[in-house]
């Protein structure tokens, strides 16, 4: 797929990746992962779930928030 041909709600997510280099918390990184995972399952048609591990809210289980 060539940028091209990338859906534009692909685009708009990269688009939202902050500069080489910069500051980019955990929880930030895998809120983006879950949106682009969920995102590639829509274009892709695909009902596979990819397990993102991380300190976001909706992956930290209640061992991890002691």
């Amino acid at each position: 797929m060539t940028l091209e041909e990338m859906p534009p709600v692909m685009k708009e997510l990269f688009k939202m990746l902050p500069p080489s280099g910069s500051e980019w918390p955990i929880a930030e990184r895998v809120r983006w992962l879950h949106a682009f995972e969920a995102v590639c399952r829509l274009v892709f048609k695909d009902d596979a779930a990819i397990a993102i591990l991380g300190s976001h809210p909706l992956t930290a289980t209640p061992e991890a928030s002691k």
